[in-house]
């Protein structure tokens, strides 16, 4: 699977959880997803190279900036109809509640890593910022970011 896919199968965890529970095989749709997206683009973008001819004074570093940005357009735009389709009911409660569990997901992955490479430390943390980084957390995860299980019964947390 392409970086297009990944991105459309991440996009859909967090705002089509439907929709992405509906599909059979979630791999093969968003790796030929990816496949079309990336077919779309060179198409797009080679639609773009014709309608945008070289001018006769234009020179290399030009031409490469010029098509370069043609590139980064066409792949702008293949991405958003392809890749970011807008959720289907922008105002349930369920797409707000998948932003928090997204939201919380990525807080507890950069604490983790800031963790791991001692950018933080755990007495940095709340007791209330604590339960929420180890709640569910696997313990081979939390022996890597150095929480030990008397850290956790130190805090009340065990």
């Amino acid at each position: 699977m392409n970086r297009f896919g990944h991105q459309a199968w991440n996009h859909w965890r967090t705002w089509l959880p439907q929709r992405l529970a509906e599909l059979d095989d979630p791999q093969a749709y968003f790796t030929a997803l990816g496949r079309e997206v990336e077919r779309s683009i060179v198409a797009r973008w080679q639609d773009m190279c014709d309608a945008s001819p070289a001018r006769a004074d234009e020179g290399y570093l030009e031409r490469a900036g010029r098509l370069n940005m043609l590139r980064l357009e066409a792949e702008g735009t293949t991405v958003r109809e392809l890749v970011l389709i807008t959720p289907e009911e922008p105002d349930t409660p369920d797409l707000h509640q998948n932003q928090a569990e997204a939201d919380l997901a990525q807080w507890r992955e950069s604490t983790v890593l800031a963790l791991i490479d001692e950018e933080q430390h755990l007495r940095d943390l709340s007791d209330e910022d604590l339960r929420l980084l180890v709640d569910g957390m696997p313990d081979r995860v939390l022996e890597l970011a150095g929480i030990t299980d008397d850290d956790l019964r130190n805090r009340g947390l065990r």
